[in-house]
C-alpha cells in the first residue's frame, strides 16, 4: 500500500527545550516518535539517540520487513516483531551507556513509538506513554497502552480512567528507553484497511485532546495539515510540553483482506467472550485468527470430536446436524464452538457447509498464551464468561422447572 506521511514537532508555549525526536522513514513505511523524560537530563539527546539508534538497526534488517510485506505469514511477522524489539533494546542500551558514562546525562531517558506499515499490515512497538491511533470509519482507536502508574491503576481500578491524564501519577513512567540497559517492548500488529489513518504523538498533545476531538480534527483537515493543527490546537489549550505528532494514510481501495478485517472485528464483537474488550484488546483477538476455506458439503467440525476451536463466519452458511437430523442452519457472522476456547470437550452436533463458506479460527493454545501476556484482557474474559453461564444456568433452570410444572408462573423461580 502506498502512502505519504507529515509529521511536525513543536516546544510548546512554556518550555524552552524540545525534547521529542521524530522520524519518517517512507522508503521503510517506519515512523519513529520519542519524548525525552520531562524532568530529567538531557532528555533531548535520549529521544535523538534513541530514534536514530532504532532506525539504524531497523534499516540493517530492512530485508526481514521487506519478507514479511511480500510474503506475510505467522513465523515472517515474528522475525519482524523481534527485529523491532531487538533495536529498541539497542536503543535502550545506548542512551543507559551514555548516561553512565556522563554525570551530566545521567538519569536521562525517552518514550518511544515505532509504526511499520508493511504491505497490507501494520506492526506498532512501544515503551512509554507516547501513543498510536487508528482512525477507521471517522473514529479514533488508541492502539497502545500508556506504560505509567496512572494508567497501570486505571486497569487494576483504582482510578476512572477519565482521571488517568490529570493525575499526579501520570507522569510516573513504569517504561522508557535508557532506564534499563533493556525494556520490555510491547507490540501490536493488525491488518490495515483501505483509508485508514494512522497518528503517532506525543503526550503534549494527548493531554489536552481527547481521542473524539483528534478524530474531529482529522474530518475536519486535510492529511498534511492535521499535525499543524493538532499542535495548535494543543498549543491553545496551554501548551506546557512538547507537542509532535506524525500521520498517514492508506489509500482507498478495496481487498479481500479489507473485508476480512472488517467483518472479522464485527463478528469477534458479537462474541459474549469478547463483549467487553476495547477495540485495542479485540485487535490482539483479531491478530490470533486464521482464515479457513470450507467448499460446499465439507464438514467444519465432527459431531463427537474433541473442541479446541472457535469458528467466526465471515461467509456463507452452515448446518448444524446432530445425531443425522438437521436443527439449524446459520448464516454469516455466526459464531461456533465458542466454550471450545475453555475446554477440550467432544463436539455435541457436527457443522456442515451449505455453501462455499470462509471462516475465522482461534485455537485454544494461541488465546491462553494471550490470556497469560495481558491479565487484563483475560478478567474481561473471565467476565464473559461467567455471564455465558450464568445465562446458561438461567435457561436449563427454566427448562427444568417447566418440565417438573408446566403449568407454574414463567415469573416464578426455580429453586
Amino acid at each position: 500500500m502506498s502512502h505519504k506521511s507529515y509529521g511536525l514537532s513543536h516546544v510548546g508555549r512554556l518550555l524552552d527545550v524540545n525534547e521529542d525526536s521524530i522520524l519518517m522513514a517512507d522508503e521503510l513505511g517506519v515512523y519513529i516518535l520519542c519524548d525525552g523524560c520531562g524532568g530529567h537530563s538531557a532528555g533531548e539527546i535520549a529521544s535523538e539517540i534513541a530514534a536514530k539508534t532504532t532506525l539504524d538497526g531497523i534499516q540493517a534488517k530492512s530485508q526481514v520487513l521487506a519478507n514479511y510485506a511480500s510474503a506475510p505469514s505467522q513465523s515472517a511477522r515474528d522475525k519482524v516483531i523481534s527485529v523491532l524489539q531487538e533495536t529498541i533494546n539497542a536503543a535502550s542500551n545506548e542512551v543507559h551507556r551514555i548516561a553512565r558514562s556522563d554525570k551530566g546525562k545521567a538519569g536521562m531517558g525517552t518514550t518511544i513509538v515505532v509504526l511499520a506499515i508493511l504491505g497490507e499490515n501494520a506492526i506498532v512497538a512501544h515503551a512509554g506513554d507516547s501513543r498510536a491511533y487508528l482512525i477507521r470509519g471517522g473514529k479514533a482507536h488508541e492502539i497502545t497502552e500508556d506504560h505509567n502508574m496512572a494508567s497501570h491503576y486505571v486497569r487494576l481500578g483504582l482510578i476512572a480512567a477519565e482521571k488517568a491524564a490529570t493525575s499526579r501519577w501520570a507522569s510516573m513512567l513504569t517504561r522508557a528507553i535508557g532506564y534499563h540497559e533493556h525494556v520490555h517492548v510491547d507490540t501490536l500488529r493488525f491488518a490495515l484497511v483501505p483509508e485508514d489513518t494512522l497518528l503517532l504523538c506525543s503526550d503534549g498533545l494527548t493531554r489536552y485532546l481527547s481521542r473524539n476531538e483528534i478524530a474531529e480534527v482529522f474530518a475536519a483537515q486535510p492529511i498534511s495539515n492535521v499535525p499543524h493543527e493538532l499542535i495548535r490546537q494543543a498549543n491553545s489549550r496551554g501548551g506546557a510540553d512538547n507537542i509532535s505528532a506524525i500521520v498517514l494514510q492508506i489509500p482507498p481501495g478495496k481487498s479481500q483482506r479489507a473485508s476480512d478485517a472488517i467483518g472479522g472485528m464485527l463478528a469477534l464483537k458479537k462474541v459474549s467472550l469478547f463483549k467487553h474488550l476495547t477495540f485495542h484488546e479485540l485487535l490482539r483477538v483479531m491478530d490470533l485468527t486464521r482464515i479457513r476455506t470450507f467448499e460446499k458439503g465439507q464438514s467444519v467440525v465432527a459431531e463427537g470430536d474433541l473442541s479446541d476451536t472457535i469458528f467466526v463466519s465471515l461467509s456463507g452458511s452452515v448446518e448444524v446436524v446432530k445425531g443425522g437430523r438437521k436443527i439449524a442452519e446459520l448464516p454469516a457472522g455466526s459464531v461456533l464452538g465458542e466454550m471450545g476456547l475453555i475446554d477440550s470437550q467432544p463436539r455435541s452436533a457436527s457443522v456442515i457447509a451449505t455453501t462455499p463458506t470462509r471462516l475465522l479460527t482461534i485455537y485454544r493454545k494461541d488465546f491462553f498464551a494471550l490470556l497469560r501476556r495481558q491479565r487484563t484482557l483475560a478478567a474481561k474474559v473471565l467476565w464473559g464468561l461467567c455471564r455465558v453461564l450464568n445465562g446458561r444456568l438461567r435457561d436449563t433452570s427454566e427448562n427444568l422447572r417447566e418440565a417438573i410444572d408446566p403449568e407454574s408462573s414463567a415469573d416464578t423461580p426455580f429453586a
